[in-house]
């Protein structure tokens, strides 16, 4: 899926895990700063959900707050 939010374009994909039983999320997130177009890859790192759906929902917010939160290094909860 693809949104924007606050100047960013962000393209998320749910990704099933190896066992195929659960799922995943990897985002990357585009945006201009300086006159530079900038990319980042975020992906879901030790974390796993039961669903597709629930993954989505957890990489919009979690590419939200990131973005909301100044881009700062990535943080793996």
């Amino acid at each position: 899926m693809e949104f924007e939010h606050d100047g960013h374009h962000v393209h998320l994909i749910e990704l099933p895990t190896s066992s195929g039983r659960r799922w995943k999320f990897s985002v990357v997130v585009c945006w201009e700063s300086e006159g530079i177009r900038r990319i980042r890859a975020l992906s879901c790192i030790g974390r796993a959900f039961e669903t597709a759906h629930n993954a989505r929902m957890e990489g919009i917010e979690f590419t939200k707050r990131w973005i909301d939160e100044g881009k700062p290094a990535p943080h793996y909860p």
